[in-house]
């Protein structure tokens, strides 16, 4: 009986993944990039006005994390205009 159920496992697997359309994943993905971005940008804010003895370091380190989102942001606003026309 496990051996049934362990062979069915990849099999729904596969079928839940091509159940989804390239349209709904990189909606998916991009959607998920503007949150964490979102966030991330107002982590920045909160720790840019709140100050202190290590903001500097705190806004470096979220700088590290925010540039690549913002590129990601781009590249999915390109891709998405791209499509539309």
């Amino acid at each position: 009986m496990g051996a049934d159920v362990s062979a069915t496992i990849p099999e729904v697997l596969r079928q839940a993944t091509e159940a989804f359309t390239f349209e709904f994943r990189s909606a998916t993905a991009g959607l998920t990039a503007i949150v964490v971005l979102i966030v991330l940008l107002t982590v920045r804010e909160v720790a840019r006005a709140h100050g202190g003895a290590r903001a500097h370091e705190r806004l470096q380190a979220l700088d590290s994390a925010t540039w690549p989102l913002l590129m990601a942001f781009g590249v999915i606003v390109i891709i998405r205009l791209a499509g539309l026309l």
